[in-house]
């Protein structure tokens, strides 16, 4: 009689409409924990699926890890499907031998699946989850501190995207329900769900009232415009509007693509990619890693940045300016950098990078104040790799600022001279600095020269664009638009703002 009523009671549970809907999809059997490899190529990261409830470790997904194994700015991250069992249609009670496993323990079985071979050997992971899977999510990322950092699930991972997760919990799960992983999503005031996001909102602040952004990995939350299953005010509402995004599609249909072109295709992309204007040169593998060692960085330095030597205050204030945070970089450089040139340096780039995009013109006076004053400096210091980077920065500034070519092309040839110098200076950077130089003195096709020895040269992400905007912007000042057309297709990388 009780086994029954609960059969009876289910579709009650969970609402009539939801009901049919996963019954359709699924059919009601038992999935077994698995992680299922869908593509590995022993790259550095990978990108890990998680299903919801009652769903399958792959027919979830429909085509969704086809396209993106497919997707031109993926094709280094190594591919994975995590499975748990969740079943529909059975009725667990205290006399049977077995039950599906409640969030908590699901969440541990995925905390111990990254930290078994072979996701253990990603420097970085990826999470995309699906209705009940992103609070699985969600709580596998909230292991208490460790003392390896490097350990810790929520600073190995580069990514969290969630697809109509109930991260508010759901009014159609009832407490009275035998299945643990029906009650656990339920709004009960002191549930699963309120602790889990007592917990996220203290470790991460997503809140709505929140503005600080200091999480380790990139965060968002996807609803259907036309889940009823899910509504918004669960899967949004808890976080702030920065992180929300609605896709067209019910509770199903927003994790099975039909086309390259899904918008929750696009949302991936842009997640992964936007970071490193990604194209054929740069890899957005590499961009994941790095900006993990950024949030290191940060992680590490935080706390005393008055009492950081030089070369570990610029590595904060590039790692802070790496993840988005230029204000609070300037900030740190100003107040503690001192007149050591490499710090003049690297606040000079800030102080450049917010005038392109501000146009304060104070912004782009103190730029070249801080490049003349550190080449100067560096000089006295006999820091040849420090002379030709603030001369050519000087160069640059007085051309695109100043409007002076004359002084500009001055400034170049005190580079150039550094460089030529510098013989023990093998890096990326000196090849990059001569070909802006020359670019700037009229050399454009030895400039193209230099620029093609550089990109042969292993190079991270952030050096490449950095040397491509900086020599687009000279050319196209110049008014050299095959020179433009040239760096564009070189370094294959769309035109920079």
């Amino acid at each position: 009689m009780n086994i029954l009523y609960r059969i009876i009671s289910l579709p009650i549970t969970l609402g009539f409409s939801a009901w049919n809907m996963v019954r359709r999809q699924f059919g009601g059997k038992t999935r077994k924990t698995a992680l299922t490899p869908l593509r590995v190529n022993n790259s550095e990261v990978a990108i890990v699926f998680v299903h919801g409830f009652s769903g399958d470790a792959l027919k979830t997904w429909g085509n969704f890890p086809t396209y993106i194994a497919a997707e031109q700015g993926l094709l280094s991250w190594d591919v994975f499907s995590y499975g748990y069992a969740t079943s529909l249609f059975r009725f667990e009670t205290p006399q049977l031998w077995s039950a599906d496993p409640d969030i908590e323990r699901l969440a541990l079985g995925l905390r111990t699946a990254a930290a078994l071979p072979p996701l253990n050997q990603y420097k970085s992971l990826a999470f995309i989850a699906h209705s009940m899977g992103g609070l699985v999510v969600q709580e596998a990322l909230l292991e208490e501190q460790p003392i390896d950092f490097d350990n810790q699930l929520a600073h190995r991972t580069s990514h969290v995207i969630l697809f109509g997760t109930p991260s508010g919990g759901l009014e159609k799960a009832s407490i009275r329900s035998s299945k643990p992983q029906i009650k656990d999503m339920g709004l009960g005031a002191t549930g699963f769900v309120q602790r889990v996001r007592s917990r996220w909102d203290t470790y991460f602040k997503t809140r709505p009232e929140d503005m600080d952004d200091n999480h380790p990995f990139t965060f968002l939350v996807v609803a259907g415009d036309q889940d009823e299953f899910v509504p918004a005010t669960s899967s949004l509402h808890p976080f702030h509007e920065r992180y929300r995004r609605v896709i067209p599609g019910d509770h199903l249909s927003i994790v099975k693509p039909t086309e390259a072109s899904h918008p929750a295709m696009q949302l991936v992309e842009r997640a992964f990619c936007h970071n490193a204007s990604l194209v054929s040169a740069l890899d957005s593998a590499r961009v994941a890693v790095e900006m993990r060692d950024f949030r290191r960085a940060i992680q590490f330095f935080q706390s005393h940045p008055g009492e950081l030597d030089k070369p570990a205050l610029v590595q904060y204030a590039l790692a802070l300016d790496g993840l988005g945070r230029r204000q609070e970089a300037i900030k740190v450089l100003t107040e503690h950098g001192g007149t050591h040139s490499d710090a003049l340096g690297t606040l000079g780039g800030r102080l450049k990078r917010r005038w392109r995009v501000e146009r304060r013109e104070a912004d782009a006076i103190e730029a070249l104040g801080f490049y003349e004053e550190g080449y100067r400096l560096a000089l006295a210091q006999q820091d040849l790799s420090q002379a030709y980077y603030h001369a050519v920065n000087a160069a640059f500034m007085y051309l695109v600022f100043r409007r002076d070519s004359t002084v500009a092309k001055e400034w170049a040839e005190r580079s150039l001279t550094a460089c030529q110098a510098a013989v023990d200076d093998i890096s990326i950077w000196r090849l990059v600095t001569e070909g802006e130089c020359l670019l700037i003195t009229g050399e454009d096709e030895e400039a193209l020269t230099h620029y093609r020895r550089a990109l042969k040269m292993e190079a991270n992400p952030w050096k490449l664009r950095s040397a491509y905007e900086q020599a687009y912007l000279v050319a196209k000042y110049l008014e050299k638009e095959e020179t433009c057309t040239a760096l564009q297709q070189l370094f294959g990388l769309p035109i920079p703002y």
